[in-house]
């Protein structure tokens, strides 16, 4: 049976990434980009894929399939040195290329043929699903906090925007620049989208109700098409751990693991892969704020929208104490410079 409304190409790739990142990172929580066998057969058990349909084997094959790209090897040292050996991993383009064989599968062993609508049931019923349940590892110690305001918006942002110009000089000292071009992971990507973009249309053309900013979306995810280069401040998992210690919130407030959630969880809604943009890092800041200082026991959401939470979340990083301030950005061993200036702004 077809379903009732489709969702966006954008919201479909927010929740694979964040499956991806959280399945990449079970007992390896700095692992966020590179997808192993055992986790890869998990995600597909935790799924509910397993069954007549779709058997272990199938998995075995399908995973050893898609990561005989050389995007799929990772390069890694042998322990006690030696020669450098190859492990086979997907990439998250791979893993996209590995769902559209999986949905291949389970088509042809239902009715022989490769249904045109398999890969969307699969999203549909299983892997959205599976995102929607949180990351496998279960809730922090905090509790089941929540990341955004029950209208949607971030937690806090209110806070967060008066705090704009110190929170981007911090971001700036612990942010790089990166390159942005075509991710190879789009190229490898590219087969999914297409299919799910026939897919999409055919179940249009049957009454299937589309979401309104579908084709926006969709224009954003065709990695094929040319797209804009240039340079970007991202701020990457290492140096979120660092902004995390110089400020107090871990292991003060939040654990390492937990943190570290936390930056998969933003990381995996949106490219560059496994980085943070300065929007992003105010999102996860709010985010933090949430599972620090949580609503009361038994309310699932803000009163006044994470205000409170993340008030309490500044004071704990002395943003409003330009001495304190300088100090521990001083931390990254880069000039301090503006400091004084962006905090009495405030």
């Amino acid at each position: 049976m077809p379903p009732a409304t489709l969702p966006t190409n954008a919201s479909i790739d927010a929740s694979l990434r964040y499956i991806f990142v959280s399945y990449c990172s079970i007992g390896d929580v700095t692992n966020v980009e590179h997808l192993g066998s055992a986790r890869f057969s998990k995600l597909v058990r935790d799924a509910g894929l397993l069954g007549p349909l779709l058997t272990s084997t199938d998995v075995d094959i399908v995973f050893v399939r898609a990561s005989q790209s050389v995007a799929g090897r990772q390069r890694t040292s042998r322990v006690g040195g030696g020669a450098p050996s190859t492990k086979k991993t997907l990439t998250y383009g791979l893993f996209l290329a590995a769902l559209s064989d999986l949905a291949n599968k389970r088509a042809t062993a239902r009715s022989g043929n490769s249904s045109e609508h398999a890969l969307v049931l699969l999203l549909l019923e299983h892997m959205l699903p599976l995102a929607a349940r949180g990351p496998p590892g279960g809730s922090s110690a905090h509790g089941a906090a929540p990341t955004d305001r029950a209208d949607g918006g971030a937690i806090g942002e209110e806070e967060l925007l008066s705090r704009a110009a110190v929170l981007e000089a911090i971001f700036a000292h612990y942010s790089s620049s990166v390159r942005l071009a075509p991710a190879e992971a789009e190229t490898e990507a590219a087969p999914f989208w297409q299919t799910l973009g026939r897919e999409r249309a055919s179940l249009v053309a049957q009454g299937v109700r589309a979401a309104p900013d579908d084709e926006p979306a969709l224009a954003a995810m065709r990695p094929n098409e040319p797209q804009a280069r240039g340079s970007a401040a991202v701020m990457d998992l290492a140096a979120w751990q660092r902004f995390g210690a110089h400020f107090d919130i871990c292991p003060t407030l939040l654990s390492k693991a937990e943190l570290m959630r936390l930056f998969q969880a933003e990381a995996a809604r949106a490219p560059p892969q496994a980085l943070l943009t300065f929007p992003q890092f105010a999102h996860a800041l709010g985010a933090t704020a949430a599972a620090a200082f949580p609503p009361p026991l038994g309310v699932k959401s803000f009163d006044d929208g994470g205000a409170k939470s993340v008030r309490d979340l500044l004071v704990t990083m002395k943003v409003d104490q330009a001495k304190a301030l300088a100090e521990r950005l001083a931390l990254t061993g880069r000039k301090v410079c503006g400091c004084q200036m962006a905090s009495d702004e405030l």
